[in-house]
């Protein structure tokens, strides 16, 4: 009987070392095919030497790259709103919420009846922690096209930011009242 349960003791910590083993296995080579989880980037240590260092590092050369090419355009086209969109784009992505912010103002002004700089702009300023102005673009955004998610967006500012539970109540029902609204959303 003592037998059988040292038998039975071994053959159960088997199959958790193989399952232990097969996770690392499925991880690396998880890892191995989606290279974009860990990024390494070089620093500079005070010893002057390139070590690379694993961690969180901002955008790829080849992203720079792109950058440098749609700041150049644009300094030969300042007037290019689909450029400014664009790199306003990338500069979100990269969390630079001031650079984008100054490209969508000049965006929203060469073309004031486009709602996407509007609904960018409240984006970034909600960001900043500008709530009143985040309202004011997702307001003049919704008054140049009915946006769903500004909406929410702009009922979420209301209600948690600026104190104001009853045109926040408003939105959201609205919002959940329209039968086009994303399941998701609602």
């Amino acid at each position: 009987m003592a037998s059988n349960r040292l038998i039975a003791r071994r053959l159960t910590l088997a199959l958790l070392l193989a399952a232990l083993v097969l996770m690392f296995l499925a991880s690396f080579a998880y890892r191995l095919s989606h290279p974009s989880l860990i990024k390494l980037e070089s620093r500079q240590d005070e010893g002057g030497s390139g070590q690379a260092a694993a961690g969180l590092s901002g955008p790829s050369a080849d992203a720079m790259r792109h950058i440098a090419e749609l700041m150049s355009r644009l300094s030969a086209d300042p007037e290019s709103y689909d450029l400014r969109l664009e790199l306003a784009e990338h500069f979100m992505d990269g969390s630079d919420w001031k650079s984008a912010t100054a490209l969508l103002l000049k965006a929203a002004e060469l073309r004031p009846q486009e709602a996407q700089p509007h609904l960018y702009l409240g984006y970034c300023l909600f960001n900043q922690e500008d709530y009143r102005g985040a309202a004011g673009h997702y307001e003049q955004a919704l008054a140049l096209e009915y946006d769903a998610t500004a909406k929410v967006n702009l009922a979420f500012i209301y209600k948690n930011y600026l104190n104001l539970a009853g045109p926040a109540g408003r939105l959201f029902d609205e919002v959940i009242a329209d039968p086009a609204t994303d399941e998701e959303l609602r």
